[in-house]
């Protein structure tokens, strides 16, 4: 019984895993609050931009900040698109 319950809970964690196939992004703040560090990484998890924004802190529970970053993720993955010659939705 529990080999069966670790291999369904294997093939549903890898099935969740396969669906989640775009990049992301990651924002850090220092102690003092007075930056934050924009990384966006792609699907096989390797840092492809990363970006300090000074004197704003940006808090992903915000719904303005999120928009805000995402929309600069886009415009990047757009920009790295066109310099490698590919088609980003």
């Amino acid at each position: 019984m529990k080999t069966l319950l670790i291999i369904v809970a294997f093939c549903f964690t890898a099935t969740v895993e396969a669906q989640n196939l775009k990049p992301y992004w990651v924002i850090e703040t220092n102690n003092k609050k007075d930056n934050t560090i924009l990384r966006i990484y792609d699907v096989q998890n390797v840092l492809i931009h990363e970006e300090m924004i000074n004197g704003k802190v940006l808090n992903v529970l915000a719904r303005k900040d999120r928009k805000r970053i995402n929309k600069k993720v886009k415009e990047i993955l757009n920009q790295e698109a066109l310099a490698s010659g590919k088609k980003i939705k």
